[in-house]
């Protein structure tokens, strides 16, 4: 055969499972910070651009919540399988230094939604082909995470349709 007729494909690598574990509690830990950070939203002082933010802040809280407590199911279906890992533990989310501004806090917010982009994306990229259920939660979370920051990013440049 010809082998300008033929299609080599990347091999895919090995499913690692501590890593998936070890991913899914980062991103669990990074959705805590952001629930954090926009029920700072609730008190900070918004100039008048900024205003509208506070009750979409709280929308995203509760679905950040959420998205703590889908992370959390999966490690625990994950650990039902006897691979030696332990529950995890999880700290408060430390909150940020008040912020002066409410750009500032915005800014913050953003920092963190891009991270659970990234982690979101690193668990569906060890996943895929492999645990189908896993990967179809992270992918819907990393979905509305990036809802989530196309909003802040929004507020933050101030180009909101008021």
């Amino acid at each position: 055969m010809n082998s300008l007729n033929r299609i080599e494909a990347y091999p895919q690598p090995d499913y690692r499972q501590d890593l998936v574990i070890e991913a899914l509690q980062k991103a669990a830990q990074n959705e805590l910070l952001t629930c954090s950070l926009y029920r700072q939203v609730k008190s900070a002082e918004l100039d008048e651009a900024r205003v509208g933010f506070r009750d979409l802040a709280y929308s995203a809280y509760e679905e950040d919540l959420s998205h703590f407590q889908t992370l959390q199911e999966c490690i625990r279906l994950l650990q039902e399988r006897p691979d030696g890992h332990e529950s995890p533990s999880y700290q408060l989310a430390l909150l940020p230094p008040d912020s002066d501004t409410s750009s500032c806090l915005l800014g913050q917010i953003e920092k963190a939604e891009k991270t659970s982009i990234y982690y979101q994306q690193a668990i569906c990229a060890m996943t895929i082909g492999y645990n189908y259920k896993v990967f179809d939660l992270a992918y819907a979370l990393l979905n509305e995470n990036i809802q989530h920051n196309l909003l802040v990013q929004e507020y933050l440049t101030g180009s909101v349709a008021q």
